[in-house]
């Protein structure tokens, strides 16, 4: 499943760092790279992430986009807070977080597992807050 998840980051990343499309070659060779491609095609990867670009766009009025964005910075403890944000996206309001998860769980299990991850997007929007003037 680990896998398949570092997959599919891979290739929503080629794709938003590509202007929202992607040859399905291209596709078929991170699938290839991450040994999936007995558990997903090229095809529902490729629709997979061509969904996720859409949903960006019809949700937030996107100005730029940062694939696994890099941050550092010590907080108030003088404890460093390093990592990479998934996608940080900006838009007229300010930046968007998202830390994109693949999950064969149920549904009704996504949200604890989400809110499992608060910590990490809390100590991103810490540095982002103190790096941006922006909200």
């Amino acid at each position: 499943m680990s896998m398949l998840g570092r997959a599919l980051h891979g290739v929503i990343a080629a794709l938003l760092n590509n202007g929202g499309t992607l040859d399905k070659e291209v596709t078929e060779n991170i699938l290839q790279n991450f040994e999936v491609t007995n558990s997903i095609t090229s095809t529902d990867a490729l629709t997979a992430a061509q969904r996720f670009y859409e949903a960006l766009h019809s949700n937030f009025n996107v100005k730029s986009v940062h694939v696994e964005y890099p941050i550092s910075s010590l907080n108030e403890q003088g404890q460093e807070i390093s990592g990479f944000i998934d996608l940080l996206i900006e838009t007229d309001e300010g930046w968007v977080i998202f830390d994109h998860k693949s999950s064969p769980h149920a549904r009704s299990e996504w949200e604890s597992i989400a809110c499992s991850y608060s910590g990490q997007l809390a100590c991103y929007k810490e540095v982002l807050t103190k790096l941006s003037d922006k909200p």
